[in-house]
């Protein structure tokens, strides 16, 4: 009965984790792909030391929306599928992202 609310759960914990540190003045194209650059920064458990992960995200809007493409869609982003479907309902709900492909291309954590 409550599995959806574990998972909400421990993506809320994660999300209030995050921070920008350093925001980029970017905009995203209205038609074709738009490439955003990010690098990712995680501390050690065990170090003081801090791991950095350099990824990009490639964001495709569809060019002519179908039944099979109107709704958003996560590549590369969770371990698990599952996870993935949580994300890509709550994306749905809104017009800004109902219709978007975003593709998640992580490099080796350094």
């Amino acid at each position: 009965m409550f599995e959806g609310f574990e998972q909400f759960r421990r993506l809320r914990e994660a999300w209030s984790r995050v921070r920008i540190e350093r925001p980029v003045q970017t905009g995203l194209f209205t038609f074709g792909d738009s490439d955003l650059h990010y690098f990712l920064v995680t501390s050690s458990e065990t170090e003081k030391l801090v791991r950095i992960r350099r990824g990009s995200i490639t964001i495709s809007r569809a060019r002519i929306i179908t039944p099979e493409n109107m709704h958003p869609e996560l590549r590369n982003f969770f371990e698990e599928q599952e996870d993935a479907g949580f994300i890509e309902f709550l994306m749905s709900r809104t017009a800004a992202f109902s219709n978007m492909r975003l593709t998640n291309q992580a490099g080796p954590e350094s």
